[in-house]
């Protein structure tokens, strides 16, 4: 897991590279419709970690297309990073 996480922002970054659109309801966290920041991690400790743990994991539908969209080559994310993230959804 090594405590990575991503963004949900509710207008794409700047660059606009690495962001994936997400639909209103694509998650019960996601109210509206907003993108998934697919170009950087963000290293939480373990305390925080825990404390997410209330909230649902990502559908596999969700998990399907980030699974694609790191498939297919990200721009600005270091490999080394999409490829733990996408190690990680694959062994859901």
């Amino acid at each position: 897991m090594n405590g990575f996480f991503v963004w949900i922002n509710s207008q794409p970054r700047s660059h606009g590279k690495d962001q994936l659109a997400l639909k209103a309801g694509s998650h019960p966290l996601v109210t509206k419709d907003c993108f998934l920041d697919l170009s950087r991690v963000v290293q939480h400790p373990t305390f925080e970690l825990e404390q997410a743990r209330e909230f649902d994991c990502v559908s596999p539908d969700l998990a399907s297309a980030i699974i694609e969209m790191i498939g297919g080559g990200l721009f600005v994310m270091p490999k080394v990073h999409s490829d733990i993230i996408f190690g990680n959804l694959v062994g859901m």
